[in-house]
């Protein structure tokens, strides 16, 4: 099967290609970033050569007309709650934008299937006339359109990644049906590292302002995280938000991740790794424990301030076990390819291309969840 790979960024299509066992013959792909087309030849074993630059750039006559597949996860950034909302109209000059250039070579190429991947954010109210455009721009040409928005958490990755799957087929030669998900079995904290270097530890300084805040300010702005009380904001997942003046959270390693994006090179997500140091004192028989005049339930919040290293503190209730005795760490950058569903082997020859922890962070940030891809594939080749 001929594939033509448009935004390729590292391959997550090509790689769920290789997983799904569905042989394909790159025709060619398309990236500018520079340090992502190093990792793409890297993982994927390709030369430079093949790579056709920037998707306006492309001459189309160049191109072969037996394509099979084209896909392509054009820039998400004006369509996604996170940015400016600038949208991709055409001809507006934004990034997003640049996803008609990707309708021009389908219209001229007319593989027999495509696959487009964005945020679903551009099936919102604001963006979804751009939407409706590109699926009767297909149309037009003889594609029949399935979408769907699917989970990355639904396909065996703990991270919650909502987007929005396309699968256009030429002249309907079958029909075609989305995955199913199935329930979650690994947590966050299956994907860690064992060890992990001390660079991505969080200062003492900056650890102790984690539960540690004006006296009074907490009587009035108790939320229920990570199984404690802390006058954070919090999401559904009981992960904190530890600052309200920054977009730096806190992450349960025994609960899902959020997405992961290309800013997190900037502040990685963070987790609460427990230490093997637990808290002393004694349990009674209700289960409650009893030390310095203070009683916790082992099972349910206290509202007791401890004292801890000259600064008011929540205790910290993971698990039904309070713990006093904890780190709060930067994921590492193989994690986060982890849970995108790219393998350790992956990562590395990206890693030894060489390339930095930075350009690590922001290329699996922009990546696709492999496993749901795989999925797609299986469905619409079975």
């Amino acid at each position: 099967m001929k594939l033509l790979s448009l935004f390729s960024g590292i391959g997550a299509f090509e790689k769920a290609l290789k997983n799904a066992n569905i042989d394909y013959d790159l025709v060619g792909f398309s990236e500018i970033d520079k340090f992502a087309i190093k990792s793409y030849c890297a993982i994927h074993e390709v030369d430079e050569n093949l790579n056709l630059g920037d998707v306006s750039s492309i001459d189309m006559e160049s191109l072969p007309k037996d394509i099979d597949i084209i896909t392509h996860g054009s820039p998400c950034q004006d369509y996604s709650v996170s940015g400016k909302g600038k949208g991709g109209d055409k001809g507006s000059g934004t990034r997003s934008s640049l996803m008609w250039y990707s309708v021009k070579i389908i219209k001229y190429c007319k593989p027999k299937y495509v696959i487009w991947e964005n945020v679903k954010n551009v099936v919102s109210k604001k963006h979804i006339h751009n939407f409706n455009q590109y699926m009767e721009n297909l149309k037009e040409v003889g594609y029949t359109s399935y979408y769907k928005i699917l989970n990355a958490k639904d396909f065996g990755l703990p991270q919650n990644r909502e987007r929005i799957y396309v699968i256009s087929i030429l002249e309907d030669q079958h029909t075609f049906e989305f995955p199913q998900g199935f329930p979650l079995e690994l947590k966050l904290k299956d994907i860690l590292e064992n060890s992990v270097e001390d660079k991505y530890y969080l200062s003492q300084e900056m650890q102790d302002r984690f539960f540690k805040f004006p006296q009074d300010r907490l009587n009035n702005e108790y939320l229920e995280v990570l199984g404690t009380t802390a006058p954070h904001p919090c999401d559904e997942e009981g992960n904190i938000k530890y600052s309200k003046s920054t977009s730096a959270w806190v992450y349960n390693p025994n609960k899902c991740i959020s997405t992961l994006s290309a800013r997190d090179y900037k502040q990685p997500k963070q987790i609460i790794e427990i230490l093997p140091v637990r808290l002393g004192g004694v349990f009674d028989e209700d289960g409650k424990r009893h030390q310095a005049g203070s009683i916790y339930d082992k099972e349910s919040i206290s509202p007791t301030l401890d004292t801890m290293q000259g600064g008011w503190r929540q205790p910290l209730i993971v698990d039904g076990e309070l713990v006093t005795n904890f780190k709060i760490r930067r994921l590492t950058p193989l994690e986060c390819w982890r849970l995108m569903g790219f393998e350790d082997s992956d990562f590395y020859k990206a890693k030894n291309v060489p390339t930095s922890d930075t350009q690590l962070y922001k290329q699996i940030g922009n990546s696709i969840a492999v496993p749901v891809l795989k999925n797609i594939f299986e469905n619409l080749f079975k």
